[in-house]
């Protein structure tokens, strides 16, 4: 909501079209953690090589026509910062995401899946880290959830989220810098629980979370 990336890293998200043509986790990889921006698109698309048609269709639905509209988020490119105000929270708020620890399975709305794996580096830090396939041996992407000075932040490589709601029915991230979509995690139980990308025009996209190796 990772989103990806969200994501989110939080989250972030990836697919596996059991196809050459695309890494496995590469488009909801893009969604969640890179800048869903109109003048980025091409990039978006170069940098993941050849993504199937579902793929892009997501990226093209997440990034919207670029037009801003009453309520939309403003647009921002690689880097520069969105005007939010950051919400504060406790450390003791923080550690209810403890429940997002360990490896989960994603199911694309169309099909195909992407694994990621999250875990509490330490009582202010949450690592994420994409997966190609279900053995979680092969890395394909990174993302941190972390606690500093009150804020809740999730950071991707070249845009930051700040979480917007957090309590024990899940987290909402809005965008502070080099992006302009929110997503949302939302817990239904103990083992599942759903990433929404919610971009700034267009409707919003939900991924159900399933945990793949329950505690």
């Amino acid at each position: 909501m990772h989103t990806t990336a969200a994501g989110p890293t939080g989250v972030g998200v990836g697919i596996v079209m059991e196809s050459p043509m695309t890494s496995g986790s590469e488009a909801w990889r893009l969604l969640r953690t890179s800048e869903l921006d109109r003048n980025s698109n091409w990039q978006l698309v170069r940098r993941s090589h050849c993504l199937v048609p579902a793929a892009a269709f997501l990226l093209l639905l997440a990034c919207g026509d670029g037009t801003n509209k009453s309520g939309d988020s403003p647009s921002a490119r690689p880097g520069e910062a969105v005007g939010y105000d950051i919400t504060r929270y406790t450390p003791k708020q923080f550690a209810i995401l403890r429940w997002i620890e360990g490896d989960w399975r994603g199911e694309l709305p169309k099909g195909g899946y992407f694994y990621e794996r999250y875990r509490f580096v330490d009582d202010s830090t949450i690592a994420m880290r994409g997966f190609e396939d279900s053995t979680f041996t092969r890395p394909n992407d990174s993302a941190a959830i972390v606690f500093r000075n009150g804020s809740v932040i999730d950071r991707g490589p070249k845009a930051e989220w700040s979480a917007s709601r957090l309590d024990d029915k899940g987290i909402d991230f809005a965008p502070i810098k080099g992006a302009t979509n929110r997503f949302s995690w939302n817990r239904e139980s103990p083992d599942k629980w759903t990433a929404a990308i919610l971009p700034a025009q267009g409707n919003s996209v939900v991924y159900r979370m399933e945990r793949v190796r329950p505690k």
